[in-house]
């Protein structure tokens, strides 16, 4: 009987010991994931504060979400969407092809997107495009289809431009106050709209008269028929500035078009296109 309550001691105090030292278990705040609030790397509309649109990504555990690229800074947060916002489809990243996921728009990708004014997918300065904002003029100006101009915003666009060492590509049709622009030298700007409202094209700052005229198209194998205008303004005499103020359809390109205004006129000037 002795060696038996002997070996149930024995028995009893080993499995204290081993109680005493097995690992704690974790606690369910330990275990315990953080809160999925979207779906992992889907991406969805944004707007800031400054009304500008963007678009941000849920990280990979779907907890949270990226910055609102590209306007969100500290000085510029994102805000609620209206209600008539939450309306908008989630955006749809583009295809990589294979498996892999779809590669996140960049600056220098020669695509334009949201908030870019240009994308020529190089660094080159003064080129019409430098860090996908409009830098100087385009060689592309001096044709069909133009120089490309993306607006997001109701924020003015300043173009520096120079009429002269091109050659006389255009002429409108029908006159403009009895000018047509055919022996002088001018400019074209593919401006493209991202949201429907006024387009205002106003030149300044000229050492020559100009005036200015929009079309639908801008075909370069046109030559040397006129551009069949839909809308033109030769109201200054002199070097005075033109100023004209046309519908824009959302993500429809207009055609603008600064000319010599009589004689040889050409020299310098400002555009500035601003979207109402």
């Amino acid at each position: 009987m002795t060696s038996a309550r002997a070996l149930l001691a024995a028995v009893a105090l080993a499995l204290a010991g081993a109680s005493a030292f097995a690992p704690l278990g974790c606690s369910a705040s330990a275990d315990a994931k953080p809160d999925r609030i979207c779906t992992p790397d889907k991406e969805v509309f944004c707007r800031c504060r400054d009304r500008a649109e963007g678009s941000k990504v849920c990280n990979a555990d779907g907890s949270a979400y990226s910055k609102c690229e590209p306007c969100e800074t500290d000085d510029n947060p994102e805000i609620p969407l209206e209600e008539d916002d939450g309306s908008r489809p989630p955006i749809t990243p583009r295809d990589a092809g294979g498996d892999g996921p779809a590669p996140k728009p960049s600056c220098g990708d020669k695509i334009v997107q949201q908030g870019e004014q240009c994308d020529d997918g190089n660094a080159t300065a003064a080129d019409g495009c430098n860090a996908c904002k409009i830098d100087g003029e385009a060689a592309s100006a001096k044709t069909c289809p133009g120089m490309p101009v993306h607006l997001w915003d109701a924020v003015p666009l300043a173009i520096a431009g120079t009429i002269g060492g091109s050659t006389n590509n255009f002429s409108a049709s029908p006159s403009c106050n009895g000018l047509t622009g055919s022996t002088t030298q001018d400019r074209v700007y593919a401006v493209t709209p991202h949201v429907a409202g006024t387009l205002k094209i106003a030149t300044s700052g000229a050492n020559f008269n100009n005036f200015i005229y929009v079309a639908d198209t801008c075909d370069a194998t046109a030559y040397p028929a006129p551009i069949k205008h839909t809308a033109c303004a030769n109201a200054s005499s002199g070097v005075g500035g033109e100023t004209l103020s046309v519908p824009a359809t959302a993500d429809k390109t207009i055609y603008v078009f600064v000319d010599g205004a009589g004689g040889t006129g050409s020299g310098n000037y400002t555009l500035t296109l601003t979207l109402q």
